[in-house]
């Protein structure tokens, strides 16, 4: 089960974690991509999709996520405004900064003191994790082999939830793009049994889903227009405002003018009177 990617911000030093569920006898795959801070929405945006692409563009719905982006992200629609915009947004972050990996990713199963993933997450290029509760069992079995190693007895490996931890390393703000996806246990079944599902038992299914992700692309859309809609708005309001100041810088020059020249206008007038 694919869903849209979310962003999550990290600010500078922070760490933040979040608890994913995994039923039993299921397994997901993960998809991390980090962005630095300074990036506006219109980067976040073309890289959501791309996260988005990489579940949407698999054949069957058990393949795992492919390790990269398929194409070239500015191989297409090489004439669009977006995309070189994204283009250049981020050749000019490479050019001023040296840093390409700033962001730690944990992946721990409760109680559990050593992570089942470790990663550092570059910038711009997604961080896969596919199968992860086989590879977790794999692990446990691993250690069991060696229990030795196992330095907390409060651990239960039966435990299907995962703690994914954040740990932003640069001193700028980081945005995360995450995707979790299921891989049910009733697909897997399927396919071990050597059977294929049939368009009857998928119909339903499909029309649900495709109800739910409407509803989400127009949430999504709705979202984007207000999002741009402020973007414009507070636009004006700074062009306004920095027109009033200038006017205002305008009127007071003029109003000094003008008390000189008649201050000056009496002075000589008075003067002339023989007053002064």
């Amino acid at each position: 089960m694919s869903s849209y990617p979310l962003i999550l911000e990290v600010g500078v030093r922070d760490t933040k974690c979040f608890t994913f569920n995994v039923p039993p006898n299921d397994d997901a795959h993960m998809a991390f991509l980090a962005l630095p801070g300074s990036m506006d929405s219109t980067v976040q945006e073309f890289y959501v999709d791309q996260m988005y692409q990489l579940s949407k563009n698999r054949k069957n719905p058990l393949d795992p996520l492919p390790r990269q982006f398929s194409d070239d992200p500015f191989s297409g629609a090489k004439d669009s405004e977006d995309v070189k915009y994204v283009a250049t947004a981020i050749q000019k972050f490479m050019d001023q900064s040296k840093k390409r990996r700033s962001m730690m990713l944990k992946i721990k199963k409760p109680r559990d003191p050593l992570p089942v993933q470790h990663d550092d997450v570059p910038y711009f290029i997604p961080t896969i994790h596919n199968h992860v509760e086989r590879y977790n069992k794999k692990n446990q079995k691993h250690k069991e082999r060696r229990p030795q190693q196992r330095r907390h007895s409060a651990y239960d490996p039966d435990l299907d939830d995962y703690s994914v931890c954040f740990e932003n390393k640069d001193n700028r703000p980081i945005s995360m793009i995450y995707d979790m996806l299921l891989v049910s246990d009733f697909l897997l079944d399927e396919e071990e049994d050597g059977k294929t599902l049939t368009k009857e038992h998928l119909t339903p299914l499909e029309t649900e889903l495709a109800q739910s992700i409407h509803t989400a692309n127009s949430i999504v859309s709705e979202m984007r227009f207000m999002e741009k809609r402020e973007s414009r708005m507070r636009l004006t309001t700074t062009r306004i405002n920095s027109r009033i100041r200038m006017f205002s810088y305008i009127s007071l020059a003029v109003l000094l003018i003008i008390t000189y020249l008649q201050v000056t206008y009496l002075k000589r007038y008075f003067k002339k009177k023989k007053l002064m």
